[in-house]
């Protein structure tokens, strides 16, 4: 088997089946052996059922093998450790159950991956299927941006390149690894990353730091394109204060400097924004400041988890 589509999902039934009929009408390259395996991590919902029509329909179209798991043991990097544990490629692409590929996907990832045996990650664009629904401040690109988006998007341009440490990282959905890599680097870290839809997540970017400190290149290739889906709930104030709150969090657990002492700005951050909150006119001014206001709390949270157990 030359590449394994690693697939994990939980409680998204729905959503899952919008993504599998995405990949089963994908352009595939020839002569490349493909499996697609899927992970159901703790699922309770309709996502069995599912898995069982689609290993049905990729068996009846001649398309690639498509086989699933079942994990009961709640954590996005559970799954994805027993998917590098499960899987028969020598390469895992990973794709989010919320994402959609696009036409050139397979074909421009079969290609890198013969023409650039030096790189061991591979990466491409990442777009939100925006329609026209959405809040105005997604779009917002003046001082009040959001900074932690409700969506993954990755977009380094329109050429090929290496991807650096100093530049902007892919997220889990959006990368490919030769198998190497997980036998040098390990797995993902079960400190980190969702259970459930908890928004904790982290075990992405944490691999990849780590991929990259044992020698893994990286490279973006704009074809190897996604869309993700684009979910209203995500964009509520309530999720965005969530999400920004734990990643924040996740941000200062992952630091591996020695914890720095509790200081008096830890506290002024917070007060200072919710302030600032108080007092905006403006609705996106208002909610910027919301968001800065969580990523504080986050913080501060880090910072005194840190403080009180230390890593060895």
């Amino acid at each position: 088997m030359d590449i394994t589509v690693v697939i994990c999902t939980h409680n998204r039934a729905e959503l899952l089946g919008k993504m599998l009929e995405v990949l089963s009408q994908a352009v595939y390259a020839e002569g490349t052996e493909i499996e697609i395996l899927t992970i159901a991590n703790a699922c309770r919902d309709n996502t069995v059922p599912v898995l069982e029509r689609y290993s049905e329909v990729f068996a009846k179209r001649c398309l690639p093998h498509f086989r699933w798991l079942t994990e009961p043991v709640p954590g996005k990097s559970v799954a994805l450790n027993l998917a590098i544990r499960e899987s028969r490629g020598e390469v895992l692409c990973f794709i989010d159950d919320d994402q959609f590929v696009a036409p050139t996907f397979f074909p421009a990832l079969t290609e890198a991956l013969a023409r650039h045996p030096e790189y061991e990650i591979f990466c491409g664009g990442m777009v939100p299927d925006w329609d026209g629904s959405e809040p105005s401040w997604v779009h917002e690109t003046g001082p009040y941006r959001i900074g932690i988006r409700p969506f993954p998007e990755y977009d380094l341009g329109d050429s090929q390149l290496e991807v650096t440490s100093e530049m902007k990282l892919p997220s889990g959905g959006n990368i490919t690894v030769r198998r190497d890599v997980f036998t040098r680097a390990g797995g993902f870290s079960t400190e980190l990353g969702p259970q459930g839809h908890n928004l904790m997540g982290g075990e992405d970017l944490e691999f990849v730091r780590r991929a990259m400190q044992v020698g893994a290149r990286i490279l973006y290739v704009p074809a190897i394109q996604q869309k993700h889906a684009v979910e209203a709930d995500r964009m509520a104030t309530r999720y965005m204060m969530r999400k920004s709150y734990l990643r924040s969090l996740s941000n200062v657990m992952m630091d591996t400097s020695p914890p720095e002492r509790m200081r008096p700005y830890m506290f002024w951050k917070p007060a200072q924004f919710a302030l600032l909150a108080l007092t905006s006119l403006r609705a996106s001014q208002r909610f910027y400041y919301l968001i800065r206001l969580a990523a504080a709390f986050g913080e501060l949270r880090g910072a005194f988890s840190r403080q009180l157990f230390p890593k060895p």
